[in-house]
């Protein structure tokens, strides 16, 4: 949360949610074995060649993605 904090310029925090309130569909996704939440970068990273670095995103349009997000 620091860097997107410095990035926005001002104080973002983090609050677990329990994942009973967040629907079906994404409690299947975050709990089913081959659930969303996994990832094989690598293979992403071969189909979508210019996949960006969480830093890199900030920096090409992230931070201003997560600021609309405080209007």
């Amino acid at each position: 949360m620091e860097l997107i904090s410095r990035s926005v310029g001002r104080e973002v925090t983090y609050r677990q949610l329990p994942i009973n309130g967040l629907g079906p569909e994404a409690e299947r996704a975050l709990t089913d074995e081959r659930g969303l939440w996994h990832a094989d970068i690598a293979a992403l990273r071969e189909r979508h060649p210019g996949l960006l670095d969480f830093r890199p995103w900030l920096r090409e349009g992230g931070t201003e993605q997560i600021r609309a997000l405080f209007t």
